[in-house]
C-alpha cells in the first residue's frame, strides 16, 4: 500500500473512532490552560500509529511523541479541535503529514468524520477534496473577505489573537473561529474563506493543512511576511490576492 493510502486510512480509522465516542464518557486531563487531551485524542493515535508504522517511517504524534523509523517523519494529530469535542461541537478532525529529512512537506490527509470530508495533497500533483481537484478563491478584496483564525496554546498566542480579532473583524466580512487549525486550511484550500491566521503554530496543527491550502494554489508566510518553516511562530495562510493587506496590518 502507497504512503497516500495508508495516510487517508489511518485518518479515515481514526475519524470513526472520534464519531463512535462522540457524546459519549470519556477521561478529560488538562495539559495547559488552553490545552486539554481526552481518552479518545490517545485513542485514536495509537490507530493511526499502528496503520503509518506500515510504512516504516518514523512517526511523530502529538500526544505520544517520536516513535523511531527510517528517516522520513509522519506528523500526527489524531484530533485537531479537542475542545470542540469536548462541547460537543462537531467541528472536529484526524490530520496527517508526511515530512522527509529537510522537513519538507511530501504529502497531507485531513478527514473531518461529521461531514466524511477527506482533504488530501501529495506535493506537485494539486489538492483534492473527495477526489476533486480544490482551488482557493479569486477574491482581491480585504472588505469582502470571510477570514478565520486560530491560536496557539500559550497566553501569548490567546493575547495575539485578541489583537488580531480587534485588527481585522470590522475590515473584512467577517473573522471567526472555529477551533480546528486543519478544517480552518481547508476552508481556505476549498475557497470558501480567504485567509487563515495563527499566532503560535504548533508544527502537528500546521503541516498537514500546509501542503494542501499551498497545492491548492495559496500562500503561506509568517506574520511578517517571510517564508513559514516548521519553526515559525507566526502564520498567514490565504488565496495569495488578500495576502499583502493582511501582512501589512499584522505587522
Amino acid at each position: 500500500m502507497s504512503d497516500l493510502e495508508l495516510a487517508k486510512e489511518a485518518v479515515e480509522k481514526a475519524g470513526k473512532i472520534l464519531r463512535n465516542n462522540y457524546k459519549e464518557d470519556y477521561g478529560i486531563e488538562r495539559k495547559a490552560k488552553h490545552d486539554m487531551v481526552t481518552d479518545i485524542d490517545k485513542r485514536a493515535e495509537e490507530e493511526i500509529i499502528n496503520i503509518l508504522e506500515k510504512s516504516g517511517h518514523s512517526v511523530y504524534g502529538e500526544e505520544t511523541g517520536k516513535h523511531e523509523g527510517d528517516e522520513k517523519t509522519w506528523i500526527v494529530d489524531p484530533l485537531d479541535g479537542t475542545t470542540n469535542f469536548i462541547l460537543n461541537n462537531p467541528a472536529f478532525s484526524s490530520a496527517i503529514a508526511l515530512l522527509d529529512e529537510n522537513d519538507e512537506i511530501l504529502l497531507s490527509t485531513i478527514y473531518i468524520p461529521f461531514t466524511d470530508d477527506l482533504f488530501h495533497a501529495v506535493k506537485g500533483e494539486g489538492a483534492y477534496l473527495n477526489g476533486e481537484n480544490i482551488f482557493v478563491s479569486s477574491e482581491e478584496n480585504l472588505e469582502d473577505s470571510l477570514l478565520v483564525y486560530c491560536h496557539g496554546k500559550k497566553p501569548e498566542d490567546a493575547e495575539r489573537a485578541v489583537e488580531i480579532y480587534s485588527e481585522l473583524k470590522t475590515d473584512c466580512k467577517d473573522l471567526r473561529q472555529i477551533g480546528s487549525a486543519s478544517i480552518e486550511f481547508g476552508m481556505v484550500a476549498q475557497g470558501t474563506s480567504e485567509a487563515f491566521v495563527f499566532p503560535g503554530a504548533p508544527s502537528y496543527d500546521a503541516a498537514p493543512g500546509m501542503l494542501i491550502l499551498k497545492e491548492a494554489g495559496g500562500k503561506v508566510t509568517t506574520f511578517e511576511g517571510e517564508e513559514w518553516d516548521l519553526e515559525s511562530k507566526t502564520m498567514v495562510a490565504s488565496n495569495g490576492k488578500v495576502h499583502e493587506e493582511i501582512v501589512e496590518r499584522l505587522g
